[in-house]
């Protein structure tokens, strides 16, 4: 294992720590923090939240100087170094030496506890407790070890962490969740709220928020509780000329009241008072991404950089526009001055439309990623597979299959990414998982020196590479390039054997998908008010699809549901879109732009009666009301497996 050395951060919190070690289990671990280093991380959170993260580190870093065992200056210091500098790696590193090299500071366990997704567990709380048994935050780790055993004696010791520390944010929220959810006191969750919302030194959005939320459910979200709610909200706005207030109110439109013309309004007047606010500041969106070989890696965008992204998905996902057009609005975004991550982000997306569309540009982003990535066996085979197809640099695309070639010739266990916990590759990419991406990207990678050595006309080479390629897993293009191959060959029988395999591949794949599952008779009604029963439908052939608007691939799918309902309603077919939207009220608008003419639902009780988990999905129920196919997930190019499906059930 390589042992990192202490940044220069970790030595000033080294030097914080001889002040705090030594009363790391007195009653002074409770004595409020100084007001000067509160106000410093107050100043670090909108530093970073406006676009200055390296001041907000040198502010937060003060605050520690003067009060070492601050444990909020410690977490806010972690959530600016971790996710506004994206240097995961280098604060979780510093935090472990502390840990070792302080084993009595209780401090820096809970530090790593919270901020490293709480993957060091009970051993950590534990220690916490041990540690220092009177500090709020041994109460707070008691009730996370007892939360499921016993919920009565982990409200207790909620509320003795809240007792000793008011600004105690997440014993607040686990103390609501407990009493709302597991104890089932809605009126001792609303009065913790009371409290919650009643400390000024926590954000406006964090402590009204809750008690809005339970006020609403304790009426039952009735129209007279969502009236009254918004009346407050109004008195409110027009009240205050805190920014953080009106963030709050706003938040409360969008999210409780599915409002979004209130929060529009309350948009204006937080301009007023800050014309450089933007509806991303201060959010922290956290994803998980994967490269062309399958490796997943975890990516945090902040600020500006998330309208980055959702540009970035509007073009991608835009309908009517032909790859290259996408691929140069996907180009302009660079100069908006994209961090490392969302660069990579755009360059990917960029790949991947060439890649589908055979567009050169796969080669030139291909570089650009591989440059950041030397491990992606599936990149290098997809780049030598385009210049194959288009018949270019030849000798280049065979350098790049020979590259993917070696890469995959033996099983190794998959790198952990930079700033990415190795708990992502734990759940998201476990052993079987990569055993698995191994074998298909070792069939890419077959394919692809097969392939550019076809082209190089050395077929006799390519035929066993393409064999061992279909042997571990069919497809259209392997049956077609090996059908090349023994054309060349002057092998015409067997190459036409190929050809024709190839045409009936897709086909074939899917029929060898079918169930045969009855449906029962269910009343669905579309948003303009027209009832439908599925008995109406027998004869026909019905596609059903759950979809949301806020699902990316469901709205990149939807104007190929409504090609495929043009071009085949003649011939029996019926679309029926059911939304998932909590907030109908998006739904419309979105057909009215999109020109969607098949039924539209948007009855939740559906998805549940159709036990579907995951969105997009589309079912496929045949002429006698049987469910014959489920696809699920949508990406371009699938498209082609929707229509497969319904010729199958039409013939």
């Amino acid at each position: 294992m390589i042992k990192q050395a202490p940044t220069l951060g970790s030595i000033l919190l080294l030097m914080a720590s001889f002040n705090s070690a030594a009363f790391a289990q007195s009653h002074e671990l409770n004595e409020p923090p100084h007001p000067t280093a509160q106000r410093l991380v107050k100043q670090a959170i909108a530093a970073a939240e406006s676009g200055r993260p390296r001041a907000a580190a040198t502010l937060v870093k003060k605050a520690i100087s003067i009060s070492p065992d601050y444990l909020r200056a410690h977490l806010e210091y972690w959530n600016i170094e971790a996710n506004f500098l994206d240097r995961y790696d280098e604060v979780n590193a510093e935090y472990l030496f502390l840990v070792r090299h302080f084993p009595k500071n209780p401090v820096y366990l809970m530090t790593s506890f919270f901020r490293s997704n709480a993957n060091n567990g009970r051993d950590s709380l534990q220690r916490v407790i041990q540690l220092a048994p009177q500090w709020a935050w041994s109460h707070y780790a008691r009730a996370m070890l007892i939360k499921t055993d016993d919920p009565e004696q982990a409200i207790s010791e909620l509320m003795q962490c809240i007792a000793e520390n008011s600004s105690a944010k997440e014993a607040y929220d686990l103390l609501i969740e407990l009493q709302e959810k597991q104890v089932h006191r809605i009126d001792d969750a609303i009065k913790t709220a009371q409290i919650f919302a009643a400390q000024k030194d926590i954000r406006a959005s964090q402590r009204l928020l809750p008690l809005w939320r339970l006020r609403l459910v304790k009426a039952g979200q009735s129209a007279e509780s969502r009236l009254a709610l918004k009346r407050e909200l109004s008195a409110l706005a027009g009240q205050t000329k805190e920014v953080e207030v009106l963030l709050a109110i706003r938040s409360a439109y969008l999210e409780l009241l599915k409002d979004p013309d209130a929060a529009q309004e309350t948009e204006k007047l937080i301009a007023r008072l800050d014309p450089t606010w933007n509806p991303q500041r201060g959010w922290i969106y956290t994803q998980i991404k994967f490269n062309q070989s399958g490796v997943p890696r975890s990516v945090v965008l902040v600020n500006d950089q998330i309208a980055i992204q959702e540009a970035t998905r509007r073009i991608v996902s835009a309908s009517g526009q032909s790859a290259a057009d996408r691929i140069r609005e996907l180009e302009k975004l660079f100069d908006q001055k994209p961090t490392v991550a969302m660069r990579r982000i755009i360059c990917e997306e960029i790949f991947r439309l060439a890649i589908r569309s055979n567009d050169s540009a796969a080669v030139e982003y291909g570089r650009v990623l591989h440059k950041l990535d030397r491990t992606d066996a599936a990149l290098l085979a997809e780049m030598a597979i385009v210049l194959a197809n288009r018949r270019e640099k030849l000798g280049e695309a065979y350098n790049f299959a020979q590259k993917a070639r070696v890469l995959t010739s033996q099983f190794r266990p998959a790198t952990r990414p930079r700033n990415t916990p190795q708990t992502i590759i734990d759940n998201f990419f476990p052993e079987k998982n990569q055993r698995e991406a191994h074998l298909k990207n070792r069939g890419l990678a077959l394919e692809a020196v097969g392939w550019v050595l076809v082209q190089l006309n050395q077929a006799q080479q390519a035929e066993p590479l393409l064999r061992q390629a279909l042997a571990i897993e069919a497809s259209e293009d392997r049956l077609r390039h090996l059908a090349q191959a023994l054309q060349t060959l002057r092998r015409f029988r067997e190459a036409a054997d190929y050809e024709t395999e190839a045409n009936h591949f897709l086909a074939g794949a899917v029929r060898k998908k079918f169930i045969l599952e009855p449906i029962s008779d269910l009343p669905m009604k579309a948003i303009d008010g027209r009832w439908l029963n599925l008995s109406d439908l027998k004869t026909k052939v019905v596609l059903i699809n759950f979809w949301a608007t806020w699902c990316f691939p469901c709205t990149q799918e939807m104007p190929y549901l409504e090609e495929l309902f043009r071009k085949y309603k003649s011939r029996g077919l019926e679309v029926i879109a059911v939304s998932t939207d909590e907030d109908s009220s998006k739904v419309r608008p979105f057909v009215r732009t999109n020109k969607l003419t098949f039924w539209i639902s948007d009855d939740l009780t559906l998805r549940k009666k159709f036990a579907v988990e995951e969105i997009p999905v589309s079912l496929f129920i045949d002429k006698n009301g049987n469910l014959r196919y489920r696809k699920i997930g949508f990406e371009e190019g699938d498209q082609r497996e929707l229509e497969a499906a319904i010729i199958e059930l039409l013939k």
